[in-house]
């Protein structure tokens, strides 16, 4: 008797992991903190997670020399809809709301 391909196996496993549509089409979010790096900016951060908690992605691992492009380029895979962003200059705190993945941008001063 022959063996099933992994290929096989592969795509019954991705059928069974596929979200339900009203998980899909929910808004999801990313919030990053860019800028320097600032203990009150971080805590804004954890707290605006917290405030969009079902649908963000709360363990979110930032790398300084991450992109905005690069979180872009994720966002189309875990279904994001919304990039919120703090960005921290040296004397000013921004606030951006971004709508992928073509929409409104919201900056806040």
């Amino acid at each position: 008797m022959k063996k099933k391909s992994k290929s096989k196996k592969r795509g019954l496993q991705l059928r069974e992991r596929d979200e339900s549509k009203e998980l899909v089409q929910a808004p999801h979010s990313f919030v990053i903190a860019r800028g320097f790096a600032c203990p009150y900016i971080n805590d804004l951060v954890k707290d605006f997670r917290k405030v969009l908690e079902p649908f963000t992605a709360a363990n979110l691992k930032e790398k300084k020399n991450n992109k905005i492009k690069d979180y872009i380029s994720l966002a189309g895979v875990f279904h994001v809809s919304h990039l919120c962003i703090f960005n921290k200059a040296s004397n000013q705190l921004s606030f951006k709301v971004v709508k992928t993945p073509r929409g409104p941008t919201l900056t806040f001063k």
